[in-house]
């Protein structure tokens, strides 16, 4: 618990965002929504922070993109990868990016990774099943 904030700087944020999380943790409950505190800016005395906010069970923007981009490009999304001894699952498309589009998930650890489109095709394409 931070006691009085007088500034904001990383280790301000850090704690900030994990009281953050644990707060929105129990609003999400009680409405039975999905909230994902993402990044934050900061000057010296303020804050901009990213919340993502959905409906339990319903997709995000993103994953309709992304189910849109796997059907035009014949992308398996129920796929599970092994690639260096890890095994990753497609999980998000970033629309903005031009390079690295698509994020996969290790399956293990939850790690996510950012990846090109030649690459996501290579591991995921349902031409190389």
């Amino acid at each position: 618990m931070i006691q009085k904030i007088k500034r904001f700087d990383r280790p301000t944020l850090k704690i900030l965002r994990d009281e953050l999380k644990e707060t929105l943790g129990q609003l999400s409950k009680k409405h039975d929504l999905k909230i994902k505190v993402g990044s934050m800016s900061y000057q010296e005395h303020e804050v901009d922070v990213k919340i993502n906010i959905l409906i339990e069970g319903q997709k995000s923007h993103t994953e309709n993109i992304l189910e849109s981009f796997a059907n035009a490009m014949e992308l398996d999304l129920s796929r599970i990868v092994n690639r260096n001894g890890k095994a990753y699952s497609l999980v998000d498309y970033k629309p903005k990016s031009r390079v690295w589009e698509f994020v996969v998930q290790d399956n293990k650890t939850g790690k996510q990774v950012l990846m090109k489109r030649e690459t996501i095709l290579e591991m995921f394409g349902r031409e190389n099943a």
